[in-house]
């Protein structure tokens, strides 16, 4: 195309002129137009190969731009990316937060049903408060170990979470207090040295709370089998301590109300009607060696006398019983304040204490003169009584006038003095 041109510029120049005819101008001007022509095809060749360098510059220009486009491209989408995972990170983690919370929730619910059930039975404050943190040592630990956690993994933590406190369950140090059988109406002191709560749980399924690092004083009310222990994170309750607690005896006391003279001792009769053979009695919660279900107490002093009977089973559970009698005036061997040596009644006619009569006891009596101490009788026989005569002088001693006697025994009853003293005055 070029050369065509090239012939159009020639022609258009040479076009109207005129030269003489030279024969050999011809083939010099051919000889030129050779030489051009072979001119304009280097410059085509050289214009051919700069457009080729300029394409291929333009093409490896326009490689490394597009090479950095995807580069930057890369990096754009490789940050997105990032902040896409982060997101997804934070979101996850939130997600997780919000079902560890949601689970701690449902167990605080749970908890704070049981709490008020056991305030309910135990008679325990409703104010009264236990607090739980069984949760919040894992819940990080937790997020941690599922942050690449699909959604379906995620919806797995609380599985996870029991899995985990059961462990932290199995750890647990327990300081759960032990007891023997017990026996109906006892109170046992339960010391609960644990950072958890501790639960009695009576026979009849009652169940009883003690708060942790507290003491509760409980009284048994029920008989049959008692268990101590506690609620475990996953709900089930454990048995740590078994006890029994028995029944006591039947017993019904029966007692004199008034002092009756039986052989001239001050005597109160008593029995009972019990279950049991071995029956313990005790006066003014002193224990007696009387082991019978009938039996009498001699009562030598004034005041107040609280008779108990105690019934004991094989299983060493008690029984008691217990009445109160009144006794007026202190035990002088039932002796007079005066006689007359003229009656014909002998009983009035002379003196001895009426209880020396009764009693088969070894004593010694004698009478003084008050106004010197001089012995006006003496005698150790019961049948051997005072009849007013001074034995100094062998005369009846003065009416109206008192003297002074006083018995030594020899051999008294429990719980009696050995010596008694009084007045005797001769009346006629």
């Amino acid at each position: 195309m070029m050369e065509n041109d090239i012939e159009k510029l020639f022609k258009k120049a040479l076009d109207k002129h005129e030269l003489p005819y030279d024969k050999g101008a011809w083939e010099s001007f051919e000889k030129k137009m050779n030489k051009s022509k072979s001119q304009s095809y280097k410059w085509w060749i050289l214009g051919v190969a700069a457009a080729l360098f300029s394409i291929s510059t333009i093409y490896l220009f326009n490689k490394d731009n597009a090479q950095n486009t995807i580069q930057e491209k890369n990096n754009v989408d490789k940050e997105n990316s990032v902040s896409n995972r982060k997101e997804t990170v934070t979101t996850t983690k939130n997600h997780t937060n919000l079902k560890v919370n949601k689970i701690n929730e449902n167990l605080n619910t749970l908890e704070n049903k049981k709490i008020n059930k056991l305030t309910k039975d135990s008679g325990i404050a409703e104010n009264s408060e236990i607090k739980s943190e069984k949760f919040e040592s894992t819940s990080d630990q937790i997020v941690t170990s599922n942050l690449n956690s699909t959604e379906k993994d995620q919806d797995n933590l609380q599985p996870d979470l029991k899995t985990k406190n059961d462990n932290q369950n199995a750890n647990i140090t327990e300081n759960i207090p032990t007891f023997n059988d017990k026996c109906k109406n006892e109170t046992i002191s339960i010391y609960n040295k644990n950072s958890f709560e501790l639960i009695l749980k009576t026979p009849s399924g009652r169940e009883i709370g003690i708060e942790a690092n507290s003491k509760s004083d409980i009284n048994l009310k029920e008989t049959g089998g008692y268990v101590l222990g506690y609620s475990q994170s996953n709900g089930t309750f454990k048995e740590s301590t078994k006890f029994k607690v028995f029944g006591n005896p039947s017993l019904n006391l029966i007692m004199d109300d008034v002092i009756s003279y039986k052989n001239g001792l001050p005597t109160i009769n008593a029995e009972v009607n019990s279950s049991e053979e071995n029956v313990i009695w005790k006066i003014n919660q002193k224990t007696t060696s009387k082991n019978s279900r009938i039996t009498e107490f001699n009562l030598f002093q004034k005041g107040s006398y609280t008779i108990a009977a105690v019934s004991k089973s094989e299983m060493g559970c008690e029984t008691s019983e217990a009445k109160t009698i009144q006794v007026n005036e202190d035990y002088n061997l039932l002796a007079m304040s005066a006689f007359n040596p003229n009656s014909s009644d002998l009983r009035n006619s002379t003196f001895l204490p009426y209880a020396l009569k009764e009693r088969n006891v070894t004593f010694k009596m004698i009478v003084l003169d008050p106004d010197n101490l001089g012995i006006v009788f003496e005698t150790t026989e019961s049948t051997n009584p005072w009849t007013g005569i001074d034995r100094r002088d062998g005369k009846m001693v003065p009416a109206q006038k008192a003297y002074i006697w006083k018995v030594s025994l020899s051999n008294p009853e429990p719980g009696e003095k050995s010596e008694y003293k009084g007045t005797i005055v001769r009346v006629l």
